[in-house]
């Protein structure tokens, strides 16, 4: 896998899921227009690491009672 090539669009949907995360807050929380994150999730776009990164941070500051699925 290319080191600058993160989480596939399987695993960024599914860890977004996990961590009660949509896409359009994902996409706002780590500053990219929502269209982007729907490009990565549908595979047109690989998912960058920087934006892996960025997710699990967010993602491990968040309490569990904000982890809740909605």
């Amino acid at each position: 896998m290319c080191p600058t090539i993160g989480m596939t669009p399987r695993q960024l949907q599914k860890f977004l899921d996990d961590n009660g995360l949509s896409q359009r807050g994902a996409a706002r929380e780590i500053g990219i227009h929502e269209r982007t994150m729907r490009a990565y999730i549908a595979g047109n776009f690989p998912v960058p690491r920087p934006v892996e990164y960025a997710l699990r941070w967010i993602a491990s500051q968040r309490t569990p009672k904000q982890k809740v699925k909605r």
